[in-house]
């Protein structure tokens, strides 16, 4: 066998009918082609030997196989590359398979792009793994473009998108958590200066960026204390200050339900008198209801409320649990009402240093 990138396939047999009419299988004509493909050097294939076959199948090998044709050549141009060289004998070859299978010039050169591009990309997908693209690197993949004859456009697309693709990944990678570290921040500025690239985030996403870096910074960095003007117990600081509404769930009478044992007489027509007596029965549910409005102070030990009707504390190690929503957050006790406090300023910051100091009280 000459060409490994070709195997030879038996003959198909014909059918009864075919037998009778003495035809043959239309689909032998293009195992015949890929028999010869895979029996001699290309070079040494001449185009009477592929006209016999279609001479002798009466029929168009490139009409009726279209697909199969350009199979072969793609399979010839990416054997002949795969080494990322392509020698002078393999550019012959790749030009007389081109003659002999009619690939139209326009036709085999979008086919060489595309193989092309495939290789190349793939190398530079691997340089640009490590992370920093170097000199020789580049003079690399000069040599690569002109061996595979790639244009300066095609070849930057490829560059551009690798080292692109690449830097957006490790971004997710970084935020994946929601939380980003100076060290990571760091690493990602090293890696777009290795790569010759901008780190690309959307301005739409830029203050979530931030909001991650300021969560990070909550939970590791020393907490910054806010002055306030309440007087704090020995030791305890102030690390959040807002304005709040204090809820608590009261429960309220919303209809009253009527039963109890009656006789209905019918005294006339359309007329009836009832007997008995009447039971009510209230119906009832919880509403949060706005008890207090005033400012919420978070320290080291207390959750501190000071509101125009009244002053509410709750100590640290008396909370359970607490669940965030969007418009403030629920203090789950030990013990008591569990009060629901109405804000959005910084709702997700007061929760970071909420759990923090909890863990640490």
């Amino acid at each position: 066998m000459e060409n490994s990138i070709y195997k030879e396939y038996p003959l198909k047999q014909p059918s009864f009918f075919q037998k009778i009419l003495k035809q043959q299988p239309e689909e032998n004509a293009i195992i015949e082609l890929n028999n010869l493909l895979a029996s001699k050097p290309i070079l040494s294939i001449n185009e009477i030997e592929i006209k016999a076959i279609s001479k002798k199948y009466q029929l168009s090998l490139t009409e009726t196989f279209p697909r199969n044709i350009i199979e072969f050549y793609s399979a010839f141009v990416s054997k002949a590359v795969e080494n990322l060289k392509v020698s002078d004998e393999k550019k012959k070859e790749i030009e007389h398979l081109k003659y002999l299978l009619e690939i139209p010039e326009q036709a085999a050169t979008l086919i060489n792009n595309e193989i092309f591009s495939s290789f190349y990309r793939e190398e530079y997908i691997k340089v640009v793994a490590t992370g920093e693209i170097k000199e020789k690197d580049d003079l690399f993949f000069k040599k690569l473009q002109n061996e595979f004859s790639l244009s300066d456009d095609l070849a930057k697309n490829i560059s551009d998108e690798t080292r692109r693709d690449f830097m957006n990944e490790k971004v997710k990678e970084i935020i994946e958590d929601g939380r980003i570290s100076p060290d990571e921040e760091k690493g990602l500025h090293d890696l777009a200066k290795g790569l010759n690239i901008d780190i690309n985030i959307p301005n739409s996403e830029l203050v979530l960026f931030d909001q991650m870096k300021l969560f990070w910074a909550l939970e590791n960095n020393p907490l910054e204390m806010v002055p306030v003007s309440i007087n704090l117990q020995k030791g305890e600081s102030c690390y959040f200050l807002t304005q709040c509404g204090w809820h608590e769930l009261k429960t309220e009478t919303q209809r009253f339900n009527y039963a109890g044992p009656t006789v209905r007489f019918k005294i006339m027509k359309g007329v009836y008198y009832r007997a008995g007596s009447i039971a009510t029965q209230p119906v009832k549910r919880d509403v949060l209801r706005l008890i207090d409005t005033g400012s919420l102070y978070l320290t080291n030990k207390r959750i501190i409320f000071t509101g125009v009707k009244r002053n509410k504390t709750i100590k640290l190690n008396k909370i359970l649990s607490f669940t965030p929503f969007s418009d403030g957050v629920e203090i789950g006790k030990d013990s008591g009402t569990q009060p629901f406090l109405s804000f959005s300023d910084r709702l997700d910051e007061f929760g970071i240093i909420l759990s923090r100091l909890i863990n640490e009280y």
